[in-house]
């Protein structure tokens, strides 16, 4: 692929975002290619080692801010009529608790989510303390439990301990799960804005 096709591509999948910052972001990989070819790489070659248009697309949607899309998306492409403006405000006892509801459902998910994933460290952190206690609550009752008793108590503290850290790794796991579902929503929810912009 040459310069012109790449950055072609490259405009259009940067389209629906600022115009300030499609030209930063062309500007960047522009100056980027330059540098490889002064460094004796072919322009193919040079085009080729800045990576697909695709993931640079999907990193630029990434870092750009929401609030950045909200308003590009809120500045009025042409002054509104004044029956429009009339709905707006007739179907504002409508529209606006929607909006609300709607906005209060995704951050009820989001906390209930979050809540769950707390929950689980704390069950985590109180199976480790209790096999922990398990394993040296024996030594003041000694006398009473005998050698028996003895190996209930550390059997159950091994048992205990073996069960929180297997939780650790699926409690890290679901965290890492959250975090990747939280990016993709918040990058689906950027994405959104960008395509009604277009």
């Amino acid at each position: 692929m040459n310069k012109q096709t790449f950055f072609s591509e490259l405009r259009r999948g940067l389209s629906g975002l600022p115009a300030d910052y499609v030209e930063k972001t062309t500007q960047y990989y522009s100056e980027m290619i330059d540098d490889h070819m002064e460094d004796g790489m072919s322009e193919e070659e040079a085009v080729a080692s800045v990576g697909p248009v695709e993931e640079i697309v999907q990193q630029a949607v990434a870092d750009v801010p929401l609030q950045t899309l909200v308003k590009q998306r809120m500045q009025p492409r042409r002054s509104r009529s004044g029956w429009e403006i009339a709905l707006l405000i007739i179907g504002f006892p409508l529209w606006f608790p929607l909006l609300i509801a709607a906005g209060a459902i995704l951050l009820s998910f989001y906390i209930v989510f979050w809540s769950l994933i707390i929950s689980l460290y704390a069950v985590v952190l109180s199976l480790f303390v209790s096999g922990v206690a398990l394993l040296f609550l024996w030594i003041p009752n000694l006398s009473a439990l005998g050698p028996g008793g003895v190996i209930v108590y550390i059997g159950a503290g091994l048992l205990l301990l073996g069960i929180s850290i297997l939780l650790f790794y699926g409690a890290v796991a679901a965290v890492r799960g959250l975090l990747q579902l939280t990016k993709k929503f918040g990058t689906g929810l950027k994405k959104s804005f960008i395509h009604k912009g277009r």
